[in-house]
């Protein structure tokens, strides 16, 4: 790294449909209409955000432990 950790910015990026509850679902009617398309749209969560905000929509891992986790 050309800096310190401390003065960086990090991202974390994931494909497990992780969103804020206020923000629109993402779109699995279409993919379970069409399985070879996915929603590449994303949510940004902000760093203040708690497990309470946190809502996940995804057809293929088993969502259930998380959504406990988050409700």
């Amino acid at each position: 790294m050309s800096k310190p950790l401390s003065r960086s910015t990090v991202a974390l990026v994931t494909s497990a449909g992780i969103s804020l509850k206020k923000d629109p679902p993402f779109d699995m009617e279409r993919e379970k209409r069409e399985p070879l398309w996915g929603d590449r749209s994303f949510r940004e969560i902000p760093r203040d955000a708690t497990e309470q905000d946190i809502d996940v929509n995804h057809l293929h891992i088993n969502t259930t432990y998380i959504k406990q986790i988050s409700m």
